[in-house]
């Protein structure tokens, strides 16, 4: 597994097509890259792990926040402290 820097670009908090609630972090980890991590049904456990991974109170406040991201088969398997190697959210 590859670990990388990276800064929340965007969010989701939604409905995908099937009418699922769900959530996604877009990420950039370098100039041209860019990826999501999530997309995954929604319970409350999944909001607040990644809310505790980065240190925040609100949904809101994700964007802008740096990270790091485990990428596995060019895929983020993982995300991240950006300072606290202890703290990490594997889905």
């Amino acid at each position: 597994m590859e670990t990388k820097n990276a800064v929340v670009t965007s969010t989701l908090l939604g409905y995908e097509d099937h009418g699922i609630l769900t959530c996604q972090i877009f990420v950039n980890y370098d100039e041209h890259s860019s990826q999501g991590f999530g997309n995954r049904v929604l319970d409350i456990e999944y909001i607040k792990n990644i809310l505790s991974v980065f240190g925040v109170r609100k949904w809101e406040d994700l964007k802008g926040q740096f990270c790091r991201v485990g990428i596995k088969d060019d895929m983020i398997i993982q995300i991240g402290h950006v300072l606290n190697n202890n703290i990490w959210f594997d889905v």
